[in-house]
């Protein structure tokens, strides 16, 4: 779960939800989804899925959308190390 969505593991520790909508599966989580299931089942929490993907060109948009995403923070640190390298070399 992405760190800015601890408030919503601390209320579902609390017992303050009893269920939590999304509209889609991957947006609660990219990865891991079996162990959130779980975790919101062992406090009796319901996940309801508003929008299930039924479309094959959404899901291969989302996988590429994700590729993407990686390739770029990849690309980046990268760089980035490229960058640090260079201005070593250069007094």
């Amino acid at each position: 779960m992405h760190k800015t969505r601890t408030n919503l593991r601390q209320y579902v520790i609390e017992e303050k939800v009893d269920t939590v909508y999304i509209l889609y599966k991957d947006r609660l989580t990219r990865f891991g989804y079996e162990y959130l299931e779980k975790f919101f089942e062992s406090y009796h929490v319901k996940i309801k899925i508003l929008e299930p993907i039924e479309n094959k060109t959404d899901q291969v948009s989302r996988g590429m959308s994700l590729i993407a995403s990686f390739s770029g923070k990849f690309y980046g640190l990268r760089s980035k190390e490229k960058r640090s390298i260079y201005k070593k070399k250069i007094p």
